[in-house]
């Protein structure tokens, strides 16, 4: 299967391609998918590798009172020559605030560096 494809199954087949623990929803043109911390580079390795989102645009995080931090990954795939949309997505976890620690994402993309520095 092509990473066209695979990532056209989504967000139906968001367990089976992110894991039994993630969840997903598409609006406004974007794909969310959120999964557990401890899924956090797996998934970004998931979107590069089986979606083809090689393109890393940003990283950030979003303070959320009373359930904690929420780190999000914006990622895309890129048409190719022949053309085609931009294939966006954003990849969510959320981290306790008595517990805020999460793998780092610059192996998989090595563009985050500045990105999880500054947040």
């Amino acid at each position: 299967m092509t990473a066209a494809e695979s990532y056209g199954r989504l967000p139906d087949a968001v367990t089976e391609i992110f894991g039994e623990d993630a969840t997903a929803e598409q609006a406004h043109e974007l794909l969310t998918v959120d999964v557990p911390p401890a899924s956090w580079t797996t998934a970004l390795e998931t979107a590069r590798d089986r979606l083809g989102c090689t393109y890393f645009d940003w990283l950030s995080a979003v303070d959320e009172p009373g359930t904690g931090f929420r780190v999000c990954a914006h990622v895309a795939a890129l048409p190719d020559a022949g053309g085609g949309n931009v294939r966006r997505l954003l990849v969510r976890t959320t981290v306790p605030h008595e517990a805020a620690v999460l793998p780092t994402a610059i192996g998989v993309y090595a563009g985050a560096d500045w990105h999880e520095r500054e947040t």
